[in-house]
């Protein structure tokens, strides 16, 4: 098989040993022992609603930013209505 000089060539089967985002997680993980990932701090929350059967609930719409984290976007009574999601 002939490849490019920049390029990889990697067997199906030993994919997983390529991983390149598994091994650089690995180095930073190594040069940064008191590191704790995210998943340390953050929880699964998932709610699940069933609109039909409250039409006149205000749902609450939330919007994620890299400078506030979880925001209130809008609220919105009619889940058909569009909801535009305005950045702060």
């Amino acid at each position: 098989m002939t490849v490019a000089p920049q390029a990889y060539a990697v067997r199906w089967r030993d994919a997983n040993r390529w991983d390149i985002k598994a091994a650089r997680a690995t180095q930073f993980r190594l040069a940064h022992p008191h590191f704790r990932p995210l998943a340390h701090f953050a929880e699964e929350a998932t709610v699940t609603v069933n609109p039909a059967a409250k039409p006149d609930h205000k749902w609450p719409v939330y919007g994620v930013n890299n400078s506030t984290g979880v925001f209130l976007s809008c609220s919105v009574q009619n889940l058909l209505i569009a909801c535009l999601v305005a950045t702060p």
